[in-house]
């Protein structure tokens, strides 16, 4: 469907999903900026034959430099608000923090009983968020400000709002934009990762033992039920180890005896 498009003329930017709500950047030239919506919305309602799935849309359009009375415009996806306008090259694009008309900002209150540490991390996480998904200081400094003010009502002080702050400003955006894209791919290949073969191994005394001593390859890979073959498909060859059951109280108590 997306191919399809392109052919006809509409450039696809950017085509982001989550779940069901989709976020699409069109390049469409002279006349498709205002049939791009559409033209998507159909695409996606011709996918499903038996007509169960109704996907409709709405969309922003701007042309590349500014006419006369028009305004920037602004349309939200999840928790994201984009604002077309522009500057002093032509149209720009901005991305600044979306919240809900009716949007309350009841936060933990200062006086509740959870850790001190819990308040601060709340707060902490909040101005990162901010940060990451600003696109310019001055929609941090309008989500901040907002924030700040829903802090104090809710009883905070001046004093644990300057420590959750500590070492974020907007110029750390950067680093936290590239320390989040880092740990997104590093649990993207650790779930493409296998494990390794799980062997599982009574938990009973004498035979836990002989687990932990044991060094015979061939007598592992028996247990297991596979053949050297299927091994060497396993990425790192190695083997996890799954108790059967826990120790009780009983068998420590026992055993603590014996080795006393």
């Amino acid at each position: 469907m997306l191919k399809k498009l392109e052919r006809e003329g509409y450039n696809l930017k950017k085509y982001k999903r989550y779940i069901d709500d989709i976020f699409a950047i069109v390049e469409g030239g002279a006349g498709k900026g205002p049939e791009a919506e559409k033209r998507i919305e159909r695409g996606l309602n011709e996918l499903d034959a038996g007509g169960l799935v109704k996907v409709e849309g709405k969309a922003i359009v701007t042309n590349r430099t500014k006419k006369m009375g028009e305004d920037e415009k602004r349309i939200e996806f999840l928790d994201i608000d984009t604002v077309l306008g522009w500057g002093g090259v032509g149209a720009t694009m901005s991305t600044e923090i979306y919240r809900k008309e009716a949007a309350v900002d009841l936060y933990i209150q200062a006086s509740s009983a959870h850790p001190e540490s819990l308040k601060i991390v709340m707060i902490k996480g909040e101005v990162i968020r901010y940060i990451s998904l600003c696109s310019q200081e001055k929609g941090f400094d309008e989500a901040w400000n907002r924030f700040a003010e829903a802090l104090r009502e809710r009883g905070y002080t001046a004093k644990q709002s300057e420590k959750a702050r500590e070492g974020l400003d907007y110029g750390s955006r950067p680093s936290l934009i590239k320390k989040r894209l880092d740990k997104a791919a590093a649990k993207e290949t650790e779930k493409n990762t296998c494990p390794g073969v799980p062997i599982v191994v009574p938990y009973k005394l004498g035979q836990h033992q002989w687990w932990q001593d044991c060094k015979d390859r061939d007598l592992v890979l028996g247990l297991a039920g596979l053949h050297q073959v299927e091994i060497d498909y396993l990425p790192g060859k190695h083997m996890l180890k799954c108790l059967s059951s826990t120790a009780n109280l009983g068998q420590v108590l026992k055993k603590g005896t014996k080795e006393g």
